[in-house]
């Protein structure tokens, strides 16, 4: 869970590529890596990053998410309380209300939304703003579902995120009087 965003991240500036100074997205013939501008993107060695990453995040932000989905799915509802399940299983869904198992994947929806705002958004507003948008759709549905088993635990989440919103308002406004 905690190499998730960041492997997330790599994984997405092997995408991110930018045109030539003095060029724009239509007139570029060449376009680099931002994270090292002497590489062509899309040429020779950088191809197969791109299909190695590519594959990767198929993994991380399809498979994984769909593999808790389908661990946590109603389907299972039965065998999600037996003992075997539970071992086997139970980190994924044991912390959260009965109906609620399968939240682990909203978690993981967010922090790949995160990442991709962090890389393909350069200008630091667009940025908080978006940051912005997905943290307050993420505190409402923390504030509607309250998902944990622990009412401590949802309290910790709603302050986090709440802390990470008002976080955001404050860059917004340092922005907006720069």
């Amino acid at each position: 869970y905690y190499l998730f965003p960041g492997t997330v991240i790599g994984l997405f500036k092997t995408f991110h590529c930018t045109e030539a100074i003095g060029t724009t997205f239509e007139t570029a013939d060449t376009r680099y890596l931002m994270t090292d501008l002497s590489v062509t993107c899309y040429e020779g060695a950088h191809m197969a990053s791109v299909w190695i990453a590519g594959a990767l995040l198929v993994f991380y932000v399809v498979a994984v998410p769909g593999a808790i989905a389908y661990i946590t799915r109603k389907a299972n509802r039965n065998r999600l309380k037996t003992k075997v399940y539970l071992m086997k299983y139970g980190f994924l869904y044991d912390g959260y209300e009965d109906g609620r198992e399968w939240w682990e994947v909203c978690v993981l929806a967010r922090k790949t939304v995160i990442a991709v705002v962090l890389v393909f958004f350069s200008d630091p507003f667009i940025q908080s703003f978006a940051a912005l948008f997905v943290l307050t759709l993420a505190l409402y549905m923390q504030l509607e579902f309250k998902p944990y088993k622990q009412a401590v635990l949802n309290r910790v989440e709603e302050l986090g995120l709440t802390t990470a919103l008002f976080t955001q308002m404050l860059c917004l406004g340092y922005f907006w009087i720069d």
